[in-house]
């Protein structure tokens, strides 16, 4: 598979993409292992292409100048489930695609649900984890909390005052 990363891909879909394709290479997965067995993508998100929908709005309300024309295919990845499509579509998936966004726990979740579903024989592989890119809603909203921290990350430091948002994604082959 290769990241089909462009107009039709969130910036967290193209971090779900670049994650996924390096747990099959490091698990040493053969080209086309999905067509051939039940492969599920079950991966946790919270925003989805939310930065992109944020985008949009902007030029559509004309809240920033110089931002660009809105267009309507710039939204076709904004849904939460965008990183886990993108995945099954990469990889011609065979088996159940699932998101799970519940928070900060919905890597974790997924993982789980992948787990339970290789010990129940409904798939015989699993692409799980989660993705997210970080947007002004998300940070808006812990920062209305006062729950992020003024300072640079340091996630160990005993004085910090809050938390560090940040974005990414992790996937592993169960």
């Amino acid at each position: 598979a290769t990241a089909d990363s462009g107009a039709h891909c969130s910036l967290a879909d193209d971090y779900a993409l670049a994650a996924a394709e390096e747990a099959v290479r490091q698990a040493g997965l053969p080209s086309g292992f999905a067509a051939t067995r039940r492969t599920a993508v079950l991966f946790g998100s919270s925003t989805g292409g939310m930065l992109e929908a944020e985008a949009f709005y902007a030029a559509v309300s004309g809240a920033v100048e110089g931002r660009g024309r809105a267009r309507l295919k710039d939204l076709v990845s904004q849904p939460t489930s965008g990183p886990a499509d993108a995945v099954a579509r990469a990889f011609s998936c065979r088996g159940p695609v699932r998101t799970i966004s519940s928070a900060c726990a919905s890597a974790a979740l997924a993982l789980g649900e992948a787990l339970d579903a290789l010990r129940e024989g409904e798939i015989d592989i699993a692409l799980a984890g989660g993705s997210d890119s970080l947007c002004r809603l998300t940070y808006a909203g812990f920062n209305s909390l006062r729950a992020v921290d003024e300072n640079a990350s340091r996630p160990f430091r005993a004085d910090r005052q809050g938390l560090t948002l940040g974005e990414g994604a992790a996937v592993l082959i169960l």
